[in-house]
């Protein structure tokens, strides 16, 4: 039988997810832990049945305005003083009115310190909507050192498309973040990304002397 078949099986076998979560508690199993021997789930079950679970009841945060008060409460303003793995945010700004006033950068201090990695002068960036929460869009931020390795900086959630607004607001978040930390601004001699025009335009506005690089997939 298909994996992905078993494991809804195995989900259409409760009432509720409340019953499934109470076994596998007792099973003592975890997203996190699934190796305890003689147990009958593993973590693709869990997982699968953590899908089904949102996809018959819908997300817990259901409008932009619920997700900014959350966010509010969830993440304070970022400071010299933060915790270095606690998540801060450097931006915050929300209009229940307009759609797509919502926009907000996340991130920690220790995240920022990786650009003072070695190397680390070349700026990534990029949009995913692979993590679309109320059709939010999701832009990443990194650096990429000496040796190619990627390290993660902050994200940005905005309610609106891909424009050059939202990335010229990306990156004068980032030096905002990095002046709330008491840290110096970044520079980057270069920027990468994929050929989107507005990230083009973003970068000659905010990093007028860093190199655009685009990247490409074969």
């Amino acid at each position: 039988m298909p994996r992905f078949k078993k494991n809804w099986r195995l989900a259409d076998r409760f009432n509720s997810f409340e019953d499934l979560k109470k076994v596998l508690e007792e099973k003592k199993v975890h997203k996190r832990s699934t190796k305890k021997q003689n147990c009958v789930f593993t973590k693709a079950d869990v997982n699968s049945v953590a899908y089904k679970k949102r996809k018959l009841e819908g997300p817990p945060i259901r409008t932009r305005g619920a997700l900014f008060e959350e966010i509010s409460s969830w993440f304070p303003e970022g400071s010299a003083a933060s915790p270095p793995d606690s998540v801060i945010h450097a931006h915050l700004d929300c209009d229940t009115d307009n759609p797509n006033a919502f926009y907000t950068f996340l991130m920690t201090q220790r995240l920022l310190l990786n650009l003072g990695k070695p190397g680390g002068d070349v700026l990534q960036v990029d949009g995913t909507y692979k993590l679309m929460y109320e059709e939010s869009t999701v832009l990443t931020l990194g650096i990429s050192d000496r040796h190619r390795r990627l390290h993660p900086v902050g994200i940005a959630i905005i309610s609106q498309a891909e424009s050059t607004t939202a990335y010229i607001k990306l990156f004068e978040c980032l030096q905002e973040a990095l002046r709330q930390s008491g840290l110096p601004e970044y520079w980057p001699s270069a920027v990468m990304s994929d050929g989107d025009p507005s990230i083009t335009r973003a970068v000659s506005e905010v990093f007028p002397t860093a190199l655009h690089l685009t990247c490409f997939f074969i």
